[in-house]
């Protein structure tokens, strides 16, 4: 079974936010709408806990961390957060990848690759894998002509990249 154990007022310079989250910030203005949020409704934070590991390292929550942290809060209280002492390194990758999975959160695609892990195994399938220096292939109706002048002749190596083309 989870083990979960609340804590008291707990100073949020104990949190540890993922220094490599899979989930790219939207920048200052997602942490000001969280803020705003949290100000309006300040009890979603009983019902949305922080949850963090044995170390402290938050799994979930990381937005709100740093919203908590922009509307000047030193401590906060044990019933905002749940700390879970009891996941693998896989099991943790998992909640992380899980709880932000349908929040519309943009995904660091290499950090996903270096943590190996499978999206379609742990049901999070709508994640495309797009690269934002991928360029789109548009067709210029080039028509190879029957001879083509060239002065290459037999024998020659050609460099392409890391590649060799001998003629």
């Amino acid at each position: 079974g989870v083990v979960i154990k609340n804590i008291k007022n707990m100073k949020i310079n104990e949190l540890k936010p993922l220094d490599k989250n899979p989930f790219k910030s939207k920048g200052d203005k997602q942490i000001e709408k969280i803020a705003k949020s949290i100000e309006d409704f300040e009890r979603m934070m009983e019902i949305r806990k922080i949850v963090i590991d044995e170390n402290n390292q938050i799994l979930g929550g990381n937005k709100r961390y740093f919203a908590l942290k922009k509307l000047g809060y030193k401590e906060i209280p044990d019933t905002w957060i749940e700390k879970v002492t009891d996941l693998s390194e896989e099991q943790k990758k998992e909640f992380i990848i899980k709880d932000n999975a349908h929040w519309g959160s943009e995904w660091d695609f290499e950090l996903l690759e270096e943590w190996q892990v499978d999206l379609e195994e742990w049901g999070v399938e709508d994640v495309k894998f797009e690269f934002a220096d991928e360029k789109e292939a548009k067709e210029d109706d080039y028509e190879i002509p029957d001879e083509i002048e060239t002065d290459i002749v037999l024998g020659d190596l050609i460099e392409i990249g890391e590649h060799r083309l001998l003629c």
